[in-house]
């Protein structure tokens, strides 16, 4: 009799932006046929970021259900009394969902527990594998102390994970020493690697040929991640490009960008020499065929960018310049041509960098010596612990 295909369930929390549910589903697809794997979130756009070979359980949004989105309003397609029906909601949910998959391992991602602590029962009590991803360079450390060691989150770490996956190069972060975690935490830790889809050459030359991008030309790409903070930055964006008439830029504004575009039947418009794209679902082509990547410095759109060739300037949406779009871009800048800039005024002179670094063939870099080995990494110990 066949023996049954072990399980593998991905939580990503309901975040501002979509880089945990993208990074989740990288390392499903790449686990996925030994293993049959689910995503679960509430997040939307799972739909088309969720490999297609791999399957997704799409949970009412809860930042919607908490009517805590102040940045555009979305009427709950439920009304609930209190904030506690909320979390029961949730657990109820994801109780059914792990009793029908029965999942052998179970990965979260930043949010150990959840955003309300709903994950609490499931982490303490389902007999199941247990894995947490960091991807390296969090946030400040004192949110860092709120969001993931707050509450349930260090004892649970400490107590029911079984491993801590760290997805990035060990030479850019320590994150024992920056984020004072305990012993117990730091037995538990394994530097992976960073996790990315492969992008290949003939698909950055297939991407620049589709762009009508010729051999001499140069091709802006501009990116807000989700979109959904980045109208101020998608203005600076445009206000670059109107200057450089001669240069192509594509503008994505985001899947939750309520930046008001002046076409309803299109996925995107050209004005000249700037494309505008509501959103792209492969954007990740883009950020690895372009000359130039202007993004906020998150996880995802660096290690799409860093496929190519690119010079990438940085444009942080976070405030703080201890947090990740500003200190992991500089760790990188050690390795990367890297530009950062926190104003429009310092966006216009790290891109006229760019171009000068284009123009005297300087661009070459050590991006290639980073440990970019996380998927294959994380596959390899989670099949051992469950003898695939």
């Amino acid at each position: 009799m066949k023996s049954r295909q072990k399980r593998v369930l991905f939580f990503a929390h309901d975040g501002a932006g979509l880089g945990h549910v993208t990074r989740v589903s990288k390392l499903a697809e790449g686990l996925q046929g030994p293993a049959a794997c689910l995503v679960i979130s509430g997040h939307r756009e799972m739909s088309w970021i969720v490999p297609k070979d791999c399957e997704y359980i799409h949970l009412p949004d809860l930042v919607t259900l908490l009517n805590k989105d102040k940045f555009y309003y979305v009427k709950p397609f439920i009304d609930f009394g209190s904030r506690e029906e909320v979390y029961s909601f949730r657990k109820k949910l994801l109780c059914d969902v792990i009793t029908s998959f029965n999942p052998d391992a179970i990965f979260t991602d930043y949010l150990p527990l959840g955003k309300l602590e709903e994950l609490d029962e499931i982490i303490k009590n389902y007999p199941a594998k247990k894995y947490y991803i960091a991807r390296g360079i969090l946030d400040h450390p004192d949110q860092v102390k709120i969001d993931i060691l707050g509450g349930k989150g260090e004892e649970y770490l400490e107590k029911y994970y079984d491993r801590i996956f760290v997805t990035c190069d060990r030479r850019i972060c320590d994150l024992v020493r920056e984020y004072n975690l305990s012993k117990i935490l730091e037995q538990k830790l394994l530097y992976v690697g960073y996790v990315r889809g492969l992008i290949s050459q003939k698909d950055i030359n297939q991407a620049r040929l589709e762009r009508g991008v010729g051999k001499d030309a140069i091709w802006v790409v501009c990116s807000v991640g989700g979109g959904k903070l980045g109208k101020s930055l998608i203005e600076e964006h445009l206000g670059l490009a109107d200057k450089y008439q001669d240069i192509y830029f594509d503008i994505v504004l985001g899947a939750r960008s309520n930046y008001q575009c002046d076409f309803c039947t299109t996925a995107h418009r050209d004005y000249g020499n700037i494309r505008i794209h509501r959103e792209n679902q492969n954007l990740k082509y883009l950020h690895a065929g372009c000359d130039i990547t202007i993004c906020t410095g998150s996880y995802n759109s660096l290690m799409e960018s860093l496929q190519g060739n690119s010079v990438i300037i940085t444009r942080p949406i976070q405030v703080k310049k201890t947090d990740e779009q500003y200190v992991h871009p500089q760790r990188l800048s050690n390795f990367v041509n890297i530009l950062s800039a926190t104003t429009s005024s310092e966006l216009e002179e790290a891109f006229k960098i760019a171009l000068e670094k284009i123009k005297k063939n300087t661009i070459l870099d050590k991006r290639l010596e980073l440990n970019y080995n996380g998927v294959e990494a994380i596959k390899k110990i989670v099949f051992a612990d469950l003898m695939i």
